[in-house]
């Protein structure tokens, strides 16, 4: 199979396709779990905070409509509680709305003026880039 004539998808372990990218920093055990939006975010977050993470599978639902079910896959695959998994929702109004319809899920956003973890992760690394000069 040549790279350039298909999309290469890699499925992690026990995943299926209600989220089928996931990351953990942790394999002791799973002990909660962050649903992002997008892959993007998940890697973002997972480069902002990895030597943070002990027992947490990041997730990617792959769109906001998506979290209820990611979530639900995570309490069964994983055996975690609601208050176990955490939403990660972009910041705007729909991340909002999803994550006000959830109260029983945690939640976690990146702070204004950042739309999501990957607007974060390249400020830093901008700032980083300009220090060096």
């Amino acid at each position: 199979m040549k790279c350039e004539e298909r999309q290469l998808k890699l499925l992690e372990c026990l995943s299926s396709d209600l989220y089928p990218f996931s990351i953990c920093a942790d394999a002791e055990g799973i002990e909660g779990g962050c649903i992002f939006e997008s892959t993007i975010d998940s890697l973002s977050y997972f480069e902002l905070h990895e030597n943070r993470l002990h027992g947490v599978l990041l997730a990617s639902a792959h769109g906001i409509g998506n979290f209820e079910t990611s979530a639900e896959a995570l309490q069964s695959v994983y055996n975690l509680s609601a208050s176990q998994i955490c939403f990660c929702a972009d910041n705007y109004d729909s991340g909002n709305r999803c994550i006000e319809a959830h109260p029983e899920y945690k939640s976690m956003r990146s702070k204004s003026p950042f739309k999501d973890w990957n607007d974060v992760l390249k400020s830093k690394k901008a700032m980083r880039f300009k220090m060096r000069i």
